[in-house]
């Protein structure tokens, strides 16, 4: 539906070059990065709001490159949402309509549908818009924009002001205007949680670049680039030395007194330096038995180690575990509800169980 090749743009002392993109016809598509990284330079750009150096953009197969704004039918959420404080709530959602002239029986049918699916019946006589909660305003912005029948809606930040209770209830609201709808989203964000559950694919866009690009599962256990694996939060990152190639995507990996098996995405010969990783949630951790280098799964690593240091968080226990001379120590998190939770104490002997699934390889370069 948007397809982007090597686009090159230039904002203010901002750069980004060589950029390719493709988002399907109705995919939620997420583009998640740091403050800085140009997120909002990119859907500004697709928008038409920045002129481009070179590249081209095609939404449903028409080069709209150089179209101004009004003419490429999207419809666009800043983060302060850009309502009219001079007009009412329904002359906000009508505005677009007007100014592009739609019959006005059409746009009150259009206007009854939108308004019934973002429950903001109530809302629709109130005639100061500034009398409306963050959430309110998120919700008539949205309406407003749906109301034209955008064949793409762009979000850039669009729950930065808005309290976390509020926030899960519009996540879940996104997600049935797209179902119901089938209105392809863009969604800008910085928040790893949003993206992760909203995206049926997810961009990562770091300094300029598009990192990385693809599916919840792709980014959670396959980040492509060291960079990507920083940006969310591998915590236990270490380097070390591929062994072995063993077949079937895995690699034996030294890395101090430990040897592992892990899944390789590339390939990557005996010698070669690696960053490896593993997530601390994804680490099973167990009171050590006199079996301790054996565990359930054939296709699990067992480590051992000593625990030197436990903490909780509102949800769950994270420990921090000495396992073969690895530093950082290793960081382990457990959900409190683990049957085996209160054995696990700081100084405790444990087994570490690391599923090479779950533990990723990426050669230095």
């Amino acid at each position: 539906m948007i397809v982007v090749r090597d686009l090159c743009v230039r904002a203010g002392g901002f750069s980004m070059p060589g950029l390719d993109l493709d988002v399907k016809r109705g995919e939620y598509f997420v583009l998640l990065g740091p403050s800085g990284a140009g997120k909002t330079v990119l859907i500004e750009t697709l928008l038409g709001l920045h002129p481009i150096v070179s590249g081209k953009i095609s939404f449903d197969g028409v080069d709209v490159t150089a179209l101004p704004p009004e003419e490429r039918r999207v419809g666009y959420i800043p983060q302060d949402y850009g309502l009219f404080p001079h007009l009412g709530v329904r002359d906000n959602i009508l505005f677009g309509a007007r100014a592009q002239g739609m019959d006005a029986s059409a746009a009150g049918q259009r206007l009854s549908e939108i308004v019934a699916l973002l429950d903001i019946e109530s809302l629709i006589p109130r005639l100061d818009v500034r009398s409306l909660s963050g959430g309110e305003r998120q919700r008539v912005a949205i309406a407003r924009a749906l109301l034209v029948n955008p064949r793409a809606l762009f979000l850039d930040e669009p729950f930065s002001a808005i309290d976390e209770y509020l926030r899960r209830q519009l996540l879940r609201k996104l997600v049935q205007i797209r179902d119901t709808l089938g209105v392809t989203i863009i969604h800008v964000t910085h928040d790893h949680h949003e993206a992760y559950f909203l995206g049926d694919r997810i961009g990562v866009v770091l300094q300029g670049r598009l990192h990385q690009v693809g599916t919840r599962d792709d980014l959670y256990h396959r980040p492509q680039t060291i960079e990507v694996a920083r940006f969310l939060l591998t915590r236990n990152l270490y380097s070390g030395v591929a062994c072995d190639s063993i077949g079937d995507g895995e690699v034996e990996v030294a890395c101090g007194e430990m040897r592992f098996r892990a899944r390789a995405d590339r390939p990557v010969t005996a010698g070669t330096h690696v960053w490896w990783g593993i997530r601390p949630e994804e680490i099973r951790i167990e009171p050590k038995p006199t079996d301790w280098n054996v565990c359930d799964s054939g296709e699990c690593n067992a480590i051992p180690g000593v625990i030197r240091a436990r903490r909780e968080s509102f949800l769950s226990y994270q420990f921090e575990v000495d396992a073969g001379g690895l530093m950082p120590m290793l960081e382990i998190e457990m959900v409190k509800t683990a049957s085996c939770a209160r054995e696990l104490v700081e100084g405790a002997e444990v087994k570490l169980c690391l599923r090479r699934k779950a533990l990723w390889v990426l050669p230095k370069i």
